[in-house]
């Protein structure tokens, strides 16, 4: 029998043509490289349940992150929302995401875990493909610091990226899976954790500073940026230490803060500030929307310099106080300078892996804006369950919205819904 990759052009075209279904679309893409060639050069004739346009395509600029976003009492339902055309695309029904909590995403792929059981797993959701990762039980847990109460279950990871995309390693195109490198920010003192995809354990990071808000690949190094601002560098391939590299560059303490690498390579510290609302009860703290965005670009000094301004921070948290000091006789070769605009970039940052993209080469995205979305911490405390329907309210709201860097500007997103039991999570779609 003689192989399909010999079919005529035209029956290839009347074949594609019959496809009524997305999921179709990615069986005939699979057979062979020239049906997957056919597919790309053949969108216009393809569903629109969602255009593979909108996805991540070999040999193709990587096209804009879209929303994912779960029905709230079916989270096995799902959709996908395009800022370039304004619309929802599904909806999907992908039974492998249902009781399983995002909290991180790139290549396409989900870092889940599940909130009823124990389990680990990256999911690409269009494919509905799973890789398995140690699950909640192989953490090493950081008793030896302070006595650890915070949770256990799936709110023990509090966001995931990996190194390389899974789909390459399942494609055999780079190499073997376990090239596969994850890293988690985990327990409430937010420290780094990390497995390679085959291992039976995860590894915490020998003097991993805490309250680590982001981490990304860099240069061939990892770089972490805790909540003080000070950034760290963890090199896997050589001595495995971690090192600082600057100092804060401001005294914010009430924040997220991300790292981005820009198109030029250039690194930045993206802080978006958030007020705060107390109720009459002091452990008690409420998150209002983000009211502020402030960023820096790391530049490198041809001599150290000393950091400016006072030498440490303090947090107290849960009558523990725990002091950031650095000697002052001490300098860094690297500080941040604060940046007035972000030119034709856009940022997307949340529960993602952060990045950005020259907004001019895409249709419908804003240049020097930072679209965001929630980290979910409230909508955490849904997903527990034993809530009545006041509070599922009060915890469903979601801060996402557009920041216009250049007029401090907010823009909502009045295409979407303010509420989510999940929270949506930006996500490039990879049908691969």
């Amino acid at each position: 029998m003689g192989s399909l990759d010999g079919l005529p052009i035209d029956i290839l075209r009347l074949i594609v043509e019959k496809i009524v279904g997305h999921a179709d679309v990615l069986r005939f893409g699979a057979v062979s490289r020239k049906f997957r060639s056919f597919v790309m050069d053949n969108l216009h004739s393809l569903p629109s349940k969602l255009p593979l346009c909108l996805c991540v395509l070999p040999s193709k600029p990587p096209p804009l992150p879209l929303l994912m976003q779960c029905n709230d009492n079916e989270w096995e339902n799902i959709n996908f929302f395009s800022i370039s055309d304004g619309k929802r695309h599904g909806e999907f029904l992908v039974p492998e995401i249902r009781n399983k909590w995002p909290v991180g995403s790139r290549y396409g792929w989900l870092f889940t875990v599940d909130t009823q059981g124990r389990s680990i797993q990256l999911l690409n959701p269009l494919t509905r493909a799973q890789i398995p990762l140690p699950s909640l039980d192989a953490f090493e847990h950081p008793t030896s610091w302070v006595n650890y109460d915070g949770h256990t279950d799936f709110g023990f990871v509090l966001k995931a990226v990996i190194s390389s995309d899974p789909s390459n390693k399942r494609r055999n195109l780079n190499g073997d899976d376990d090239c596969i490198l994850v890293i988690a920010i985990i327990t409430m003192f937010e420290v780094l954790s990390f497995c390679r995809v085959g291992d039976d354990k995860w590894t915490n990071v020998e003097g991993s500073p805490l309250y680590i808000k982001d981490v990304i690949w860099y240069k061939g190094e990892v770089y972490a940026v805790d909540g003080y601002g000070v950034a760290v560098v963890y090199d896997f391939a050589g001595d495995k230490t971690i090192k600082q590299i600057a100092y804060s560059p401001d005294d914010l303490l009430d924040c997220e803060r991300y790292l981005v690498v820009l198109t030029n390579g250039d690194l930045l510290q993206v802080v978006r500030e958030r007020e705060y609302e107390r109720s009459d009860k002091e452990e008690d703290e409420f998150l209002l929307p983000t009211c502020d965005f402030v960023v820096y670009k790391l530049e490198v000094f041809d001599e150290p310099v000393k950091p400016e301004g006072v030498g440490y921070s303090t947090l107290k948290t849960r009558g523990t106080t725990l002091d950031r000091r650095i000697p002052t006789n001490h300098k860094f070769k690297f500080k941040w300078v604060e940046m007035e605009n972000l030119g034709d970039h856009a940022i997307f940052v949340g529960q993602n892996y952060s990045f950005c993209v020259p907004a001019g080469e895409y249709q419908g995205c804003k240049p020097n804006c930072i679209y965001f979305t929630d980290h979910g911490g409230l909508h955490s405390i849904i997903a527990r369950g034993n809530l009545d329907q006041e509070k599922i309210h009060e915890y469903s709201a979601c801060d996402m919205a557009i920041y216009n860097f250049k007029d401090k500007h907010f823009e909502e997103f009045t295409q979407l819904n303010d509420r989510y039991h999940v929270p949506p999570i930006w996500i490039t779609p990879n049908p691969w």
